[in-house]
């Protein structure tokens, strides 16, 4: 560990052996005014905390992590503010700090709608970030009313919307998740009714009735035999009945008069 020399701040002194000798905390990452200061600010925030730091080792800190053009924020402070967290915490939300009115924001918020292929969470995560910030003054439980209806509100395609309003959620998280289980089960429905899929081409030959199996049989006789298909009724010449030919027949007796090989759509 190094050592502080003779006549040094204490206080400085403990700073500089943070910033070079402690292993195992958690990093904050470099800034360049590039990216989202509101969202760096509240991670650099968390990890600050989360490391134990004192005010004037996160001025030290937070300094150190900057680059670019985030470093023309520290030419507004002098000496002193350089060693103040929150001087240096509000220099550069002077600078990157969002500028769009509120009122902006609440026009955003109210003619936001889900983007096709948006996912659930990013479309959420805007509708708080608007609503926090075009309602600064109002309170936590207001703003979370408005995000969860501004989401409801925006949400698409209708047939969702529709079965999460239905559940009238409570909050923007529970709006989220019911919407993510409603669209689960509406997205597995239209992959069942989607020709191509193994599932639909599974389950319609299953269900494909007897009936339609006969025409599929005489369609390829005909075809075989050089006869045009005709998908009228056929009639068995065993038992006199429509709907079938004699191979299918299972008439245990049959009209005298009709015994004779074939039907009338020829002979079998």
């Amino acid at each position: 560990m190094a050592a502080a020399y003779v006549g040094e701040d204490p206080e400085q002194a403990t700073v500089q052996k943070g910033v070079t000798d402690r292993r195992g905390e958690v990093k904050t990452g470099q800034y360049d005014g590039r990216s989202d200061w509101e969202a760096y600010q509240a991670k650099f925030q968390t990890v600050a905390q989360a490391n134990g730091w004192s005010q004037r080792e996160r001025a030290v800190r937070l300094i150190a992590a900057l680059e670019g053009e985030a470093l023309r924020a520290l030419l507004d402070l002098n000496e002193m503010e350089l060693t103040d967290s929150q001087a240096v915490l509000t220099a550069l939300d002077r600078h990157f700090g969002s500028a769009e009115p509120a009122v902006n924001l609440r026009q955003h918020l109210a003619s936001r709608s889900r983007r096709p292929g948006e996912k659930l969470g990013m479309f959420a995560a805007e509708v708080h970030y608007l609503t926090r910030k075009g309602y600064p003054s109002f309170t936590a439980e207001a703003q979370e009313d408005m995000a969860t209806e501004a989401f409801l509100r925006g949400l698409t395609p209708e047939s969702l919307r529709q079965h999460v309003r239905l559940s009238a959620p409570a909050s923007l998280e529970l709006a989220m998740k019911q919407a993510k289980a409603v669209e689960e089960v509406l997205e597995e429905g239209a992959l069942m009714r989607t020709p191509g899929s193994n599932q639909y081409s599974y389950s319609q030959t299953q269900a494909r009735p007897a009936r339609q199996l006969e025409i599929t049989e005489v369609a390829t006789l005909d075809t075989v035999q050089g006869r045009p298909f005709d998908p009228q009724p056929c009639r068995c010449w065993r038992c006199s009945q429509q709907g079938h030919i004699q191979r299918f027949c299972s008439s245990a007796s049959a009209d005298p008069s009709s015994r004779r090989q074939g039907n009338e759509r020829g002979p079998v």
